[in-house]
């Protein structure tokens, strides 16, 4: 003779719910309320196949300045010093100080790195006679004004002492810059309204 065996499904709940797969040991311990006994059901890695543990959110990088190279080009000839102080006015007359020595050591940092030429003024000047300038106003026709006197002088002081060697470096081994409104590069350095990378 058989008998048939029927609990309540009130009476099978606590079972589920201690985790019916995780074995009868655990099981147990769980319906006993022993916590610290009971034991996470462990799954075969066929089953976990396909799922990845989520990736770490990126931590953010400080970028600092590539560490620029010895400044002193030339010296500072009454030439050269034009020459610069042509690029200092014409790009950054605006400017502060600091972001007016940033557009000299930009050109100085060309000249000691591949690709430019190995002078301040070609440097500056460069692409003139193809009518395709590095720096738009040696194209622009932008020279034939006349200079605001103060910011001429202040333009050549910032040159002699760039070409000296004896102002700051704010941008480190920067090659480029251009106005903000242009956008941002990985890596940039702003000083009011320019940015400066390489």
């Amino acid at each position: 003779m058989f008998f048939k065996f029927r609990a309540p499904a009130s009476a099978l709940a606590p079972i589920f719910h201690c985790g019916w797969l995780a074995g009868v040991a655990a099981a147990a311990a769980c319906l006993a309320g022993d916590a610290q006994t009971a034991v996470q059901p462990s799954y075969p890695a066929a089953a976990l196949a396909g799922y990845t543990r989520a990736a770490a959110a990126p931590q953010p990088i400080a970028v600092k300045p590539a560490p620029a190279p010895d400044v002193r080009a030339e010296s500072p000839t009454p030439r050269t010093v034009d020459c610069l102080a042509t690029a200092v006015y014409y790009e950054a007359r605006g400017e502060s100080v600091v972001g007016r020595e940033a557009v000299a050591q930009v050109i100085l940092n060309r000249i000691h790195k591949g690709g430019w030429p190995k002078n301040v003024c070609a440097v500056v000047f460069q692409g003139r006679g193809s009518g395709v300038c590095q720096f738009s106003f040696a194209c622009n026709g932008a020279m034939r004004g006349p200079r605001e006197h103060l910011a001429w002088r202040d333009a050549r002081r910032i040159a002699t002492k760039v070409l000296a060697g004896e102002a700051s470096n704010h941008v480190g081994a920067a090659t480029y810059f251009h106005a903000i409104w242009a956008g941002m590069h990985r890596g940039a350095i702003r000083l009011g309204g320019q940015v400066f990378y390489t």
